[in-house]
């Protein structure tokens, strides 16, 4: 799901440390949710191994988008 620009500031708290949501990505020239996908596995497991700095859930995934 593309997430708007706005959003990925407020919401998604991109450029906040460890308050960015583990679930933002950027791909295919926007930002997207992927909470609920496939790489939502791989991105837990990232955040248990302190493999990644952002480690915030903030929203319910792509249906609140």
């Amino acid at each position: 799901m593309v997430i708007e620009d706005k959003k990925v500031t407020e919401v998604c708290k991109l450029g906040q440390g460890e308050k960015v949501c583990r679930y933002l990505g950027f791909g295919q020239g926007h930002w997207q949710c992927l909470l609920g996908t496939p790489y939502q596995k791989v991105i837990d497991e990232r955040v248990l191994q302190g493999e990644m700095k952002a480690k915030g859930i903030n929203c319910a995934g792509p249906r609140s988008n």
